[in-house]
């Protein structure tokens, strides 16, 4: 049970971390051009 949450939540953070990293990326494109 605990590792299922675990997991769980390691999932929600990297999906989080992703788009938080994609639309710095995007705003860096954004900003350059």
């Amino acid at each position: 049970m605990l590792g299922i949450a675990n997991d769980f939540y390691k999932d929600q953070t990297h999906q989080a971390v992703g788009t938080i990293s994609g639309v710095v990326c995007g705003a860096k494109a954004f900003f350059i051009r």
